[in-house]
């Protein structure tokens, strides 16, 4: 009987912790939207849940669609309001309690097996006008010396 009453008070602290853990920000931050979208409501700014190119509720169906960053920016929709994020705002879902990926993948799911998790910003870099500034999201460090002609990720924004 007591064996029993254990066996299921672990099962439902399992099932609990797993519900928790798959929960996107418990502290309330983030919002998760029914069209694939994520709300911050520490910064009023919606974000794709997902890299271009990949879609679905883990961000698994597709391919990552890399661009250089004349490409990235060209994605802006001015109808819909979707646009490249500045440094600033990509460096704001940055989650420094994580790493590999420095970020938070039951609001942000990342692809399996992905190495580097680069994103452009909409950001040149001031001191050399071929770069540009990204976020490497294995890490959460941000580059400035990022060659425009390179392929990396993008994920979009609006207000």
């Amino acid at each position: 009987m007591r064996t029993s009453i254990y066996f299921t008070m672990f099962l439902i602290l399992v099932t609990a912790n797993s519900l928790f853990a798959a929960t996107c920000d418990t502290a309330g931050r983030f919002t998760v939207n029914t069209d694939g979208t994520i709300t911050d409501s520490s910064t009023g700014l919606t974000w794709k849940k997902c890299l271009e190119g990949l879609s679905g509720n883990d961000c698994a169906t597709g391919t990552a669609a890399t661009k250089t960053w004349s490409q990235a920016l060209a994605l802006t929709d001015t109808v819909n309001g979707w646009r490249v994020p500045n440094i600033k705002e990509l460096q704001s879902i940055v989650d420094e309690t994580k790493v590999n990926p420095a970020i938070d993948t039951a609001c942000f799911p990342t692809p399996a097996g992905t190495a580097n998790i680069y994103v452009w910003s909409a950001s040149p870099y001031a001191g050399n006008t071929t770069t540009s500034w990204v976020i490497d999201f294995k890490d959460g460090l941000f580059w400035n010396q990022v060659t425009q002609t390179t392929s990396i990720n993008v994920r979009l924004v609006k207000p």
